[in-house]
């Protein structure tokens, strides 16, 4: 998407656009890229008189926490989003997506040496709730977006599919693998160490402000009845019980 010629071609004739941009990883320091493959984006978008816009979006972390954390890969995205809100065109929406469960196989979730027990590691509070659902459940999302463009218009939505916290999703992951699984909460030293800056600053946004600040409850509740097709965790496990087990 670096490619905004590119773009302008791919957009020729197009009714909607849905982009969705993802950073350089947490090692990397190239905050800009994604923020300028974004707006990349958006100007494609105007020039070939898109009739609707729907981005991935997030929160600007620095403005929530009151300029005590930076998470650019959540800030940049919410960048992208003003300046798509300031163009002409006529519809835009801003669908928010949650902690993915997919972040658990292979990567956060560890089956043990003995594969007889697991593990999960974040570095998310015990106690903290967050909101997940599956990554291909946001094609559910945007196709009812694109579906029905004025109901959605200039709305920011948050999604999710559950509401729980990193012990609950061990709980369930021991019910339905039928694998004892525990969680492991890494302190913000040690996230730094293994995962980098962005990934501590992360959790801590998470553990101090809430994935949605003040708003998470009701955001699952509100998506939950928007969506009624999207996965639970538990649903998420089942349905993908093979890929914690590699």
């Amino acid at each position: 998407m670096s490619d905004k010629n590119g773009l302008e071609e791919a957009f020729k004739g197009a009714y909607g656009v849905f982009g969705l941009t993802t950073p350089g990883g947490f090692g990397s320091t190239d905050h800009e890229k994604e923020l300028h493959e974004g707006l990349n984006l958006v100007e494609a978008a105007v020039k070939n008189n898109v009739q609707h816009f729907v981005f991935s979006s997030l929160d600007d972390v620095t403005k929530a926490s009151g300029g005590k954390i930076s998470v650019p890969h959540f800030t940049n995205k919410n960048k992208v989003e003003q300046e798509a809100r300031k163009t002409n065109i006529p519809f835009k929406t801003f669908v928010y997506p949650p902690f993915f469960a997919d972040n658990l196989p292979g990567m956060m979730f560890r089956l043990n040496e003995d594969r007889a027990s697991a593990m999960i590691f974040a570095g998310i509070n015990t106690d903290r709730k967050i909101p997940v659902f599956a990554v291909d459940d946001l094609g559910i999302v945007v196709s009812e977006v694109f579906k029905n463009p004025t109901t959605y218009n200039g709305r920011k939505i948050l999604t999710a599919g559950d509401y729980v916290t990193l012990k609950e999703m061990a709980d369930i992951c021991t019910q339905v693998l039928n694998i004892p699984t525990q969680y492991f909460a890494m302190d913000a030293e040690t996230v730094g160490q293994r995962m980098g800056s962005e990934a501590k600053n992360m959790f801590t946004y998470f553990n101090e402000c809430g994935y949605y600040q003040d708003n998470e409850q009701e955001a699952v509740k509100e998506a939950r009845k928007l969506f009624p097709d999207l996965l639970t965790f538990e649903q998420y496990v089942k349905k993908n019980s093979q890929l914690f087990l590699k």
